[in-house]
């Protein structure tokens, strides 16, 4: 916690309505053990075909912390600057914890997996609720990587829709008839320029 935070947890700040610090401890505490799970699960089944994991963490965080860590966001009802100080880096902080927890668990495997991360919505200013401040939007997250995702340049336009048909694509299973959306690597290349699954090309 005081690694996340920065420090001791201090007094509420006066603009939350629920103290930030108890949201960290939850979601942080929560996320660990979702974690260790994953990982026992892959030393004690190393031949897993797939992983899904929810990790919930970076969500509530993001409600309890957006203020800080974007005061500008809120012209006329800034933060106070010593709670910006304080905690603006909160955000930073447990997105790095949770690349290093994801880098943990990707390295469970012997060979590097295709990896997926998708997110269920973004975060943007709250200017109305009554308890965050941070909040859902409609932008959200999708990154690919792994021996069977290929290299783009560009931005990919996502959406949810395409998300079971892109995980179906690298499973090596056929999408039923009838799916909504299309799988972003067949979008992405043709099966003819796709890699051979464990070569080096990404």
């Amino acid at each position: 916690m005081q690694r996340l935070l920065g420090g001791p947890a201090g007094d509420k700040p006066a603009d939350a309505k629920v103290h930030p610090a108890d949201m960290l401890r939850i979601a942080s505490d929560i996320d660990r053990r979702t974690f260790e799970v994953s990982e026992t699960i892959l030393r004690l089944r190393p031949d897993v075909a797939v992983l899904a994991v929810y990790i919930g963490g970076f969500d509530t965080v993001a409600h309890a912390f957006w203020q800080y860590r974007f005061p500008e966001d809120f012209p006329g009802a800034e933060p106070s600057a010593a709670d910006v100080a304080a905690l603006g880096q909160v955000l930073d902080r447990y997105m790095q914890f949770v690349d290093r927890r994801l880098g943990r668990l990707i390295a469970q495997y012997e060979t590097p997996p295709n990896t997926v991360l998708v997110s269920d919505h973004g975060h943007a200013a709250e200017r109305s609720s009554s308890l965050w401040r941070g909040w859902h939007s409609g932008q959200g997250v999708f990154v690919a990587a792994g021996p069977d995702v290929p290299r783009v340049a560009d931005p990919l336009k996502v959406s949810y829709f395409d998300i079971v048909p892109t995980i179906l694509d690298l499973t090596g299973c056929n999408a039923p008839s009838g799916l909504t959306g299309s799988s972003l690597i067949a979008s992405s290349i043709s099966a003819a320029d796709r890699p051979v699954r464990g070569s080096s090309e990404r």
